[in-house]
Parts: structure tokens; C-alpha cells; sequence
């Protein structure tokens, strides 16, 4: 159900907070998914739209099957520009990753948002969502808004990855400890 989400919110950025898919109520193991616009594809669902727009019809298709454990190798300059902005803001990396490890959703919507908003002011999300504790903590640190603008950035250099990662449940959290700290030598 998550990666449907994730999908619709890539898919309409027009309306991402209002995204609401509709999906069968059974819950069923199966490969995640990212979704294509294909006008000429059966939908397996539809986005309602409340700005006079036709639905968008979004053809589900699995995405590579590819452990977390290989993301880092299969995305080299975005685990390398990640290091770089963990070194440059230490203390946000781990903020974001126990905000990560305590509410992975979160963490995937927002990452998710700077991948697919690219013009979108990081101000602008967190009006929307000055409920979440976490990124309330985060962005009222000293160095918090910096580091945030910072890591929007690299998720819109580095949108698939970004989005692969977070797609992973705790995929920052896990960076934080397994590709970011054993090498930078941050101590834990």
C-alpha cells in the first residue's frame, strides 16, 4: 500500500497531499511497484483530481528486485554525495535517521516529495506537515534547516535513488549505519 502512494504522489505532483488511490481492500504479498503514466494502459487505479484535470491512469510495473544491501553499488554518486552531506551536517544524518527509524513514512513522503517537487520550497512542505515532531526537531536545530534544504537537494540530483532507498522501510536509517558511519568514521 505504501509504494502505491508513493507512485501516485510521483505520478501527480499537481496534488500530492490530497492523493488518495484506490486499490483493492485485500492485502496481497506482492513485488513492489512504481508507476508509469500510460494513457493507453488499462488503469489499476485512477487519481481523482480536484482542479478540473481528467484522472491520470497509471499502469503499476514491478520494480527491480534489488536488496538494499545493493543500493549503495548500484547508485555510487548518490551514496558518495549522501556521505558528503552527512559529513557536512552530522548531526542531521543521525536526527533523520532515528526520525527514519521511528516513522519510516514519513521519511519516504518527504524524501519521495523532494524527488518529485522539484521547484516546490522546502518551506512550503513544512507548513503542510508542521504536525511530524521529528521534522518540527529537525528543522528548528541550528544548522536543521540548512542540513534539510541540503538533503531535498541531493533527492532531487538523485531522485531514483532517493526514492529506491526510502522505498526500503528504514533505507536512511540503514545508510546512516551501513554506508554512511563505517566510512565516514563517525562514532556511534
Amino acid at each position: 500500500m505504501r509504494t502505491l502512494v508513493l507512485a501516485c504522489f510521483v505520478a501527480c505532483a499537481a496534488c500530492a497531499s490530497e492523493a488518495r488511490p484506490r486499490v483493492a481492500t485485500k492485502q496481497r504479498a506482492t513485488p513492489p511497484t512504481t508507476a508509469v503514466a500510460d494513457p493507453a494502459a488499462e488503469p489499476s487505479f485512477t487519481h481523482d483530481h480536484h482542479h478540473g484535470q481528467e484522472p491520470t491512469r497509471l499502469e503499476l510495473r514491478p520494480i527491480a528486485r534489488v536488496g538494499i544491501v545493493e543500493w549503495s553499488t548500484r547508485y555510487p554518486i548518490a551514496t558518495q554525495e549522501l556521505r558528503e552531506w552527512a559529513e557536512a551536517y552530522p548531526d542531521a544524518m543521525v536526527m533523520i535517521a532515528a526520525w527514519d527509524a521511528e516513522e519510516s513514512d514519513q521519511v519516504a513522503a518527504f524524501t519521495s516529495w523532494a524527488a518529485a517537487r522539484r521547484y516546490d520550497v522546502l518551506d512550503s512542505f513544512l507548513a503542510r506537515h508542521f504536525s511530524w515532531s521529528w521534522l518540527a526537531r529537525i528543522a528548528n536545530d541550528p544548522r536543521g534547516h540548512e542540513a534539510l534544504e541540503a538533503y531535498v537537494a541531493w533527492a532531487r540530483r538523485n531522485s531514483d535513488a532517493a526514492v529506491e532507498l526510502v522505498a526500503h522501510p528504514k533505507g536512511i536509517y540503514w545508510a546512516e549505519r551501513n554506508v554512511v558511519s563505517p566510512l565516514t568514521g563517525r562514532a556511534r
